[in-house]
């Protein structure tokens, strides 16, 4: 299975990709490397699961639409890039109707 982690350079992320990792799973790390706490530590953390072959990271913002639609899409047609140029065909499984907050 494929897996997406989002903060893979932080310290819950890393552990969780690790852990992920180690069961056989592959895994895409996504992190932006903020400064929220040392970004020496996470690079450390990226070096220690870039160890792994069946782990890649992107650097990208969770909150970057486009770096996400590229990523989903270059996943889902490895080495064609993007169907229909963008990715926006995507489909929706997560949630049938959206909740709302009050």
């Amino acid at each position: 299975m494929t897996i997406l982690v989002t903060g893979a350079a932080g310290f819950i992320g890393s552990h969780l990709a690790e852990r992920l990792l180690r069961r056989g799973d592959t895994v895409i790390g996504l992190d932006n490397f903020n400064d929220y706490y040392d970004p020496a530590r996470k690079r450390a953390n990226e070096r220690r699961l870039c160890a792994y072959d069946n782990f890649r990271m992107v650097e990208a913002d969770v909150r970057d639409r486009e770096a996400l639609l590229r990523l989903f899409a270059a996943e889902r047609h490895p080495g064609r890039g993007p169907p229909g140029g963008d990715g926006r065909r995507a489909r929706r499984h997560e949630v049938p109707r959206p909740v709302r907050q009050r």
